[in-house]
């Protein structure tokens, strides 16, 4: 499987947070679709973090997934594409950095082997 191209349209879900600085938990599970962006535009925006190969940037202004969302998934077609990982803010100017599970079908792969022996 590949990565879907800058602007894809994707849909993260979990049980965190509404918006930055809330402290109540959502009673029902929360939705939001994002677009993918170039990591390229994901780093330059993130000047002191480094972003890394095997990470999916995702930004929709205002949107995000927040505080308590992270280990849940990112859709893509109807395929797992990445993991929520970290953000800044939830949403409000920077963009939500997943761990990308297409980089790491290969060793999700010889794991799930190695289970079996």
């Amino acid at each position: 499987r590949k990565e879907p191209p800058e602007g894809s349209h994707t849909f993260a879900s979990g049980w965190g947070v509404l918006k930055y600085g809330d402290v109540d938990d959502p009673e029902r599970l929360q939705g939001v679709y994002l677009d993918t962006i170039s990591m390229k535009k994901c780093q330059d925006i993130y000047e002191d973090k480094k972003i890394y190969h095997g990470q999916i940037c995702t930004y929709s202004e205002g949107k995000d997934t927040c505080r308590m969302d992270s280990g849940g998934p990112l859709v893509w077609n109807q395929q797992l594409l990445g993991i929520v990982s970290w953000g800044k803010d939830c949403g409000k100017k920077y963009p939500g950095v997943y761990i990308s599970v297409p980089s790491y079908l290969k060793w999700i792969y010889s794991e799930k082997m190695s289970l079996k022996n």
